[in-house]
Protein backbone atom coordinates (compact mmCIF):
# COMPACT_ATOMS: atom_id res chain seq x y z
CA UNK A 1 0.00 0.00 0.00
CA UNK A 2 2.90 2.48 0.61
CA UNK A 3 4.00 2.20 -2.88
CA UNK A 4 0.59 1.58 -4.25
CA UNK A 5 0.88 5.69 -5.65
CA UNK A 6 4.09 5.54 -6.95
CA UNK A 7 3.79 5.06 -11.14
CA UNK A 8 7.65 2.96 -11.08
CA UNK A 9 6.60 0.03 -8.46
CA UNK A 10 2.86 0.15 -10.08
CA UNK A 11 4.16 -0.56 -13.86
CA UNK A 12 6.73 -3.17 -12.52
CA UNK A 13 4.14 -4.80 -10.84
CA UNK A 14 1.63 -4.83 -13.50
CA UNK A 15 4.29 -5.74 -15.91
CA UNK A 16 4.90 -9.07 -13.69
CA UNK A 17 1.51 -9.77 -13.38
CA UNK A 18 1.07 -9.47 -17.25
CA UNK A 19 3.41 -12.01 -18.38
CA UNK A 20 2.54 -14.03 -15.87
CA UNK A 21 -1.24 -14.59 -17.19
CA UNK A 22 0.68 -15.28 -20.69
CA UNK A 23 2.71 -18.27 -19.46
CA UNK A 24 0.87 -21.89 -18.67
CA UNK A 25 3.11 -24.76 -17.23
CA UNK A 26 3.18 -26.75 -14.59
CA UNK A 27 6.18 -25.36 -13.09
CA UNK A 28 5.13 -21.75 -13.49
CA UNK A 29 2.58 -20.75 -10.30
CA UNK A 30 -0.32 -19.10 -12.43
CA UNK A 31 -1.77 -15.32 -11.77
CA UNK A 32 -5.63 -15.40 -12.12
CA UNK A 33 -6.39 -12.03 -11.63
CA UNK A 34 -5.07 -8.39 -11.78
CA UNK A 35 -6.39 -5.78 -9.41
CA UNK A 36 -5.35 -1.91 -10.66
CA UNK A 37 -6.83 -0.29 -7.86
CA UNK A 38 -5.59 2.88 -6.64
CA UNK A 39 -4.74 2.23 -2.88
CA UNK A 40 -4.29 -1.75 -3.24
CA UNK A 41 -2.96 -2.89 -6.53
CA UNK A 42 -2.64 -6.48 -6.50
CA UNK A 43 -2.63 -9.78 -8.39
CA UNK A 44 -3.99 -13.29 -7.09
CA UNK A 45 -1.96 -16.44 -8.13
CA UNK A 46 -2.35 -19.99 -7.97
CA UNK A 47 -2.01 -21.66 -4.56
CA UNK A 48 1.54 -23.44 -4.39
CA UNK A 49 0.59 -26.26 -1.91
CA UNK A 50 3.91 -27.43 -0.93
CA UNK A 51 4.91 -24.26 0.93
CA UNK A 52 8.28 -22.12 1.16
CA UNK A 53 11.85 -23.66 0.21
CA UNK A 54 12.46 -20.88 2.16
CA UNK A 55 11.13 -21.67 5.57
CA UNK A 56 12.28 -25.52 5.09
CA UNK A 57 15.91 -23.84 4.67
CA UNK A 58 15.19 -21.88 7.97
CA UNK A 59 14.52 -24.46 9.43
CA UNK A 60 17.18 -26.53 8.88
CA UNK A 61 15.09 -29.37 7.50
CA UNK A 62 17.75 -31.37 5.82
CA UNK A 63 15.54 -34.25 5.40
CA UNK A 64 13.46 -32.77 3.08
CA UNK A 65 15.89 -31.00 1.40
CA UNK A 66 17.68 -34.17 0.74
CA UNK A 67 15.10 -35.86 -0.46
CA UNK A 68 13.69 -33.43 -2.59
CA UNK A 69 16.77 -30.59 -3.99
CA UNK A 70 17.20 -32.60 -7.04
CA UNK A 71 13.53 -32.83 -8.25
CA UNK A 72 12.75 -28.95 -7.09
CA UNK A 73 15.90 -27.90 -8.69
CA UNK A 74 14.79 -30.29 -12.03
CA UNK A 75 11.25 -28.79 -11.87
CA UNK A 76 12.63 -24.72 -11.28
CA UNK A 77 14.99 -25.16 -14.16
CA UNK A 78 12.30 -26.51 -16.51
CA UNK A 79 9.74 -23.98 -16.11
CA UNK A 80 12.58 -21.14 -15.94
CA UNK A 81 13.59 -22.58 -19.56
CA UNK A 82 10.08 -22.47 -20.77
CA UNK A 83 9.90 -18.76 -19.37
CA UNK A 84 13.24 -18.18 -21.18
CA UNK A 85 11.55 -19.62 -24.50
CA UNK A 86 8.68 -17.67 -24.23
CA UNK A 87 10.92 -14.39 -24.56
CA UNK A 88 11.39 -13.58 -20.45
CA UNK A 89 13.85 -13.25 -17.69
CA UNK A 90 12.99 -13.79 -14.67
CA UNK A 91 15.22 -11.67 -12.25
CA UNK A 92 14.12 -13.12 -9.04
CA UNK A 93 14.62 -16.60 -8.23
CA UNK A 94 14.55 -17.03 -4.71
CA UNK A 95 13.28 -19.96 -2.03
CA UNK A 96 10.23 -18.42 -1.01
Amino acid sequence: PEAADKAEHRNILFNEAEVGEKLTHANVIRIFKVSRSPTTPHFIMEFFPSGSLRLRLQAKDTAFIKEHARRIFKEMATGLAYMNAMGYVHRDVKPD
